[in-house]
């Protein structure tokens, strides 16, 4: 189950952004959030002992959309699913934490 909404959470960003300005740098918001996605997560595969990062990394998700994605059908379930799932494999890590 946790793997399903895993794979399922991680497409509501591919693909989004393609019509958006871009950034000062060149990125536009939905690249940011893929970049800022990926960095957590190896954040917390390489550092599983670092609350903090997992506790970032399940917020990031309540940002984790860009405008352009919206209002799509499933979106807002999918990284909802997604959060879940962050908080489950943080909860492997940190069983005794009351912070999540």
């Amino acid at each position: 189950e946790r793997q399903r909404r895993e794979q399922h959470a991680s497409s509501p960003l591919e693909g989004a952004g393609s019509d958006e300005e871009a950034g000062n740098d060149g990125e536009t918001e939905a690249q940011m959030l893929m970049r800022r996605a990926k960095e957590l997560n190896v954040g917390v595969r390489e550092q599983p002992e670092n609350l903090q990062l997992w506790l970032d990394f399940a917020a990031f998700q309540d940002t984790a959309l860009p405008s352009s994605a919206r209002g799509r059908v499933g979106v807002e379930t999918a990284l909802a699913e997604k959060k879940i799932a962050i908080l489950e494999r943080a909860l492997e890590h940190h069983p005794a934490s009351d912070r999540l």
